[in-house]
């Protein structure tokens, strides 16, 4: 069976303000930070990754893939997303590489952060 894809605006339609108004959230950020690659990305494993609950980063990803940044296809019963990275790029030239600095240190605080709530030893 093919998959299916989620509902997404056409990339002429996507605004830069609600671009950024997406990425305004620190777990967009670092869900952003995490689809650069231009992958697919199962949805379940970057719950549990970034410790949200599945109500949460449905709410997430909608916002995102309503912003016009994201495509998510449906494979199974799995939700796969992934950046519109060569559509965003003709849209907003340079957009995503001004970005990546914001999303890497978004990445590198977390990572920071969880290293100090371990308990020693």
């Amino acid at each position: 069976m093919p998959p299916r894809y989620l509902h997404q605006p056409d990339i002429e339609s996507a605004e830069l303000l609600d671009i950024m108004s997406a990425l305004s959230d620190p777990v967009r950020l670092r869900l952003f930070a995490r689809l650069l690659d231009g992958e697919y990305h199962l949805l379940a494993t970057e719950l549990a990754d970034l410790e949200v609950k599945k109500s949460t980063m449905s709410h997430h990803a909608k916002v995102m893939r309503e912003a016009g940044l994201t495509t998510t296809r449906i494979v199974g019963r799995q939700n796969e997303m992934r950046l519109r990275l060569e559509e965003l790029d003709e849209r907003f030239p340079g957009l995503i590489e001004g970005l990546r600095p914001a999303a890497r240190e978004a990445e590198a605080t977390t990572r920071w952060l969880r290293s100090q709530a371990r308990p020693p030893g």
